[in-house]
């Protein structure tokens, strides 16, 4: 549900765990899937320059040297999203799993009220290091790896919209589309 004012908007969404999961394997690929798998390569590249060095093996032992590299260097960042995962979902601290949360756009921030929680947040727009969005969220980082998020599913495809611009209104040039 979303509800405008001159220049305010209020939206009800709500956030499951996999929602979270999602925004953790997309934040961890940033921006750029590219920027991402250049990283890995290189540093899979740097083994096997350090194995070579090492060990002087044939090329069809470094080529297993740098796909076990690179497939190692992919496995460990996925364990430390499942980590991380697991422990923020696990307790919850900002209570904010399963529940509906109200978040009112207004003139200075972001106002965020959750169901059954007497405590309410306040984000004002300064303190927001992007926002981004995705063909099914918004996200409003607050830090490189924290983010408020919005599910496009609550809310009808004008609605988006709307936000959408009231969002890029707000916080260009910190505004991702990533649809």
């Amino acid at each position: 549900m979303v509800m405008f004012r001159k220049n305010e908007i209020t939206v009800s969404t709500r956030m499951e765990k996999q929602d979270y999961k999602r925004f953790l394997l997309e934040n961890a690929y940033k921006i750029s899937t590219v920027s991402t798998l250049v990283g890995r390569l290189a540093l899979a590249l740097i083994i096997t320059l350090l194995v070579r060095n090492a060990l002087h093996p044939s090329a069809g032992v470094m080529a297993v040297v740098f796909a076990a590299s690179l497939a190692l260097l992919f496995a460990i960042q996925r364990f430390e999203l499942e980590l991380q995962y697991r422990m923020n979902t696990d307790h919850d601290p900002l209570q904010q799993f399963g529940r509906w949360q109200t978040l009112h756009f207004g003139r200075d921030g972001v106002v965020i009220h959750a169901q059954d929680v007497k405590q309410t947040g306040e984000i004002p727009y300064e303190k927001l290091i992007r926002v981004a969005e995705t063909g099914e969220y918004f996200y409003l980082y607050m830090s490189r790896k924290a983010a408020a998020i919005i599910r496009k599913k609550d809310m009808k495809s004008t609605e988006a919209a709307e936000l959408s611009a009231f969002l890029k209104e707000k916080m260009s040039p910190y505004y991702i589309r990533r649809c």
